[in-house]
């Protein structure tokens, strides 16, 4: 997490990965728009219980199956939530890749389907390469601790940020 951020630290993170860090932000939230603010142009405060991958062959899903993004669980009372949120990017930079994808569970109504759309779904996990690689992920890899699944996927987004 990300404390005391202002645009200062906002720029610093940047400057690096131009200059050719390599790094991995979780759970930046909407400060993540603060960051890269080409290329993620929104940031939806959505947690829902599954996530869906988009890339197979990302090093992120080594040793994962299709279906297992869904139902992350922990010793607590509560719903087995798979990321935080969402990331909505801006679809003209090449060099931005949407890794996994996630839409909430609710019908799109009204005269503009297409416009309530991009309320409903986005990306909680994406990678910017530039001379540097980020890769941000919205996750609940906290809850690797007790589930196999986001501990895996801990260490694999690890990888997939050095490469």
């Amino acid at each position: 997490m990300l404390k005391n951020f202002d645009a200062k630290k906002a720029k610093l993170i940047l400057d690096n990965v131009n200059k050719g860090a390599k790094v991995l932000l979780l759970k930046t939230g909407e400060k993540a728009t603060a960051i890269f603010p080409k290329h993620i142009t929104k940031y939806l405060n959505k947690k829902m219980e599954t996530a869906h991958i988009d890339i197979t062959e990302s090093k992120v899903f080594k040793d994962l199956e299709y279906f297992d993004l869904r139902y992350f669980s922990n010793p607590k009372a509560e719903k087995p939530l798979v990321y935080s949120g969402l990331y909505q990017i801006n679809e003209s930079k090449s060099n931005i890749v949407c890794i996994a994808s996630g839409c909430q569970h609710r019908y799109a109504r009204g005269q503009d389907r297409r416009k309530e759309m991009l309320t409903m779904k986005g990306f909680p996990i994406i990678s910017i390469t530039n001379k540097g690689k980020a890769v941000f992920s919205e996750m609940m890899t906290n809850k690797g601790l007790y589930d196999p699944v986001a501990a895996k996927l801990i260490i694999n987004l690890i990888s997939e940020t050095l490469d």
